[in-house]
């Protein structure tokens, strides 16, 4: 099919239909498509924005869906919502009224809540009810992890946040006409323009983009460093080009002393690497005592996340200053 009259306006176009070519309206000829084949068109949205929700945006996910749907002549509706907590528990509800006595003093956080409407619309052109399915999705990025870490061995704990910068909220509507799923789509998009934004520091993103070359990094430096006070240390040391005890003794104390600070420098930028890579992206729920105190969990393993950054990078520093040091030393030596 294809259209070839449009006003400006999505409910006036038309398209040539059939072999006569005769003219039929889109959405007689979308419902009429649906009628025989029995198939309906999926539209989703998705989000990535770091997000915080409380109970009373949830609410307003439902008002705001519903507001969009009494605009049509809706014969037929249903909702449910349901809460998927940690440890492979949720609750579930089958009406509006009934999610407002949801439990907000339950212990375990929230990892996503789903929405689900199911109505049952008449369109003025079209005489028979048309099935729309709307599916909204809003998801805790701390809870996710939390969940993750747990199943994990402990030596991965605490390296999965990077993995988790998929989206935040979503929304989906199996349709048969596309300008009303678009008021869903928008009610939806309206409704996370309002919600409360959490911004991500750029040098956090940053380094967590880069970290996998820490380790490369400290190896380079402790080589670097161990050759440059190896070579001035030969330069110092005292010996006959004939006593090979001598020159197996200094190699023997070179691989040593070079295995040391190279081991040295790779397990402190390992330690700068999963400080880096534990660093939590927040995008969290707010809605029952659970989640509450996960966030204080998460607020507290961040300050210790950045001291425990700043002492491995002070460390290499302290390193620096004491090889300069050594290295004075053995040029005092005459």
């Amino acid at each position: 099919m294809r259209t070839i009259d449009q006003n400006g306006d999505d409910a006036s176009r038309q398209i040539l239909a059939g072999d006569s070519g005769g003219l039929v309206d889109v959405k007689v000829y979308q419902a009429i498509y649906n009628q025989l084949t029995g198939k309906s068109e999926k539209a989703t949205d998705r989000y990535t924005d770091n997000i915080v929700v409380d109970f009373d945006d949830v609410r307003m996910i439902y008002e705001k869906i519903h507001q969009s749907a009494k605009v049509h002549n809706v014969i037929a509706e249903n909702f449910n919502v349901t809460f998927f907590h940690l440890k492979n528990k949720k609750s579930q509800f089958s009406s509006y009224e009934k999610m407002m006595n949801y439990d907000r003093s339950y212990p375990n956080p929230i990892i996503s809540i789903v929405l689900k409407f199911h109505y049952s619309i008449i369109l003025p052109e079209i005489n028979k009810p048309q099935e729309y399915i709307v599916t909204a999705r809003i998801m805790s990025r701390v809870a996710k992890a939390k969940q993750v870490n747990e199943d994990s061995p402990p030596f991965m704990r605490g390296r999965f946040f990077p993995m988790f910068k998929d989206q935040t909220a979503e929304i989906s509507v199996e349709y048969v006409d596309y300008i009303v799923a678009r008021t869903f789509l928008d009610a939806f998009r309206d409704w996370m323009e309002s919600c409360t934004k959490i911004t991500d520091p750029k040098f956090i993103s940053f380094l967590q983009k880069w970290s996998f070359l820490s380790t490369r990094i400290g190896a380079m430096i402790g080589l670097c460093l161990s050759a440059m006070l190896c070579i001035q240390f030969a330069d110092k040391w005292e010996m006959e080009s004939y006593d090979l005890l001598q020159f197996y003794q200094f190699l023997a104390g070179s691989a040593v002393f070079s295995f040391f600070l190279f081991t040295v420098f790779i397990e402190i930028f390992r330690i700068i690497e999963m400080s880096i890579d534990s660093f939590p992206i927040m995008s969290y729920l707010k809605v029952n005592k659970g989640d509450i105190a996960l966030i204080s969990d998460v607020e507290r393993s961040k300050n210790k996340i950045v001291w425990k950054m700043l002492s491995a990078i002070v460390f290499p520093i302290f390193l620096g200053v004491v090889a300069s040091q050594i290295s004075s030393l053995i040029d005092s030596f005459q």
